[in-house]
This record gives C-alpha cells, structure tokens and sequence, in this order.
C-alpha cells in the first residue's frame, strides 16, 4: 500500500506521538479503562481532505455487539495525527491506488 518510510520525516511518528494524549474512551460498559479514542470524520472532494467538526461515532448493533447502536462523541483526533493521514490519503490518491472520487473517512 503506502510506505511509511517514505513518508515526510515530520510524519513518520505522528500517530505514535499522538497516541500518549488520547482520552479515556467513557463509553466503555467496565469501570475499569482499557481503551483511549479520539476520533474526526473527514471528506475528500476534489482530491481535497476537509475535517468535519461533527465526531459522532456509530456502529451498528450488528456490526459492534458491546457498544452498537450507541451514538458516541469522542475528542477529535489531534492535527498532528490529522496531518499524517492527509499524507498518506495525498499518496494514495497520487499514486491512483484509489480512485480519484469524492469519499468520507472516518478515522478512530
């Protein structure tokens, strides 16, 4: 797919760095945390990559039997976290491994 290592150097550890400023995940059924999110929603128009303010997270119960069918709103994800994925989506997009069209992402 996409090479990390060929990735800028300013993005070659961003989600690792990223992942230490996670939030609590408040949605889980245990008293005790196992998880941290963060989560954005972007849309791709015109080879263009837009965050959407909106992080409202649903799955379906079929699809997520713990938490399907709940709407959960996380933190947005962080825009170091946000500028790799605009690199690697930019790659991908140049490289035609995914067709040039309009598309929306959601990134947990």
């Amino acid at each position: 797919m996409v090479d990390i290592l060929e990735l800028q150097e300013e993005f070659k550890f961003a989600p690792f760095n990223s992942f230490n400023q996670l939030k609590e995940d408040n949605y889980l059924k245990s008293k005790s945390v196992f998880r941290r999110r963060a989560y954005s929603i972007g849309s791709i128009t015109n080879s263009r990559l837009n965050w959407k303010e909106d992080t409202t997270f649903l799955q379906s119960e079929e699809l997520n039997r713990y938490m399907g069918g709940v709407i959960r709103h996380f933190e947005p994800l962080l825009m170091e976290s946000k500028n790799y994925i605009e690199s690697i989506v930019h790659r991908l997009i140049k490289s035609a491994k995914i067709p040039q069209d309009d598309y929306e992402i959601g990134c947990l």
